[in-house]
């Protein structure tokens, strides 16, 4: 609560959920390569489905991502549930 003079002027509730991209298959070879938009591997797109199961019934009002694939192909799958 944000309180000024003793008076309640406004209570903002939020959740922030963070969810890392699936494995890629420069993971998978132990590469580090930061911005270069690597795929997912085969085990990282079967992860998709699950993620977007777990949530399915939580209310999501907004979704932030980068540019990169690995990243907003996650996000749009999330989104269109």
């Amino acid at each position: 609560m944000l309180f000024l003079l003793g008076a309640v002027i406004e209570e903002i509730t939020m959740r922030l959920i963070m969810i890392r991209h699936p494995k890629t298959e420069a993971n998978e070879c132990k590469l580090v390569y930061g911005w270069t938009d690597a795929l997912y591997s085969e085990a990282g797109r079967a992860t998709i489905p699950w993620i977007v199961e777990k949530l399915h019934d939580v209310k999501i009002d907004r979704i932030y991502t980068s540019p990169l694939t690995r990243t907003r192909l996650l996000a749009e799958a999330i989104a269109t549930d």
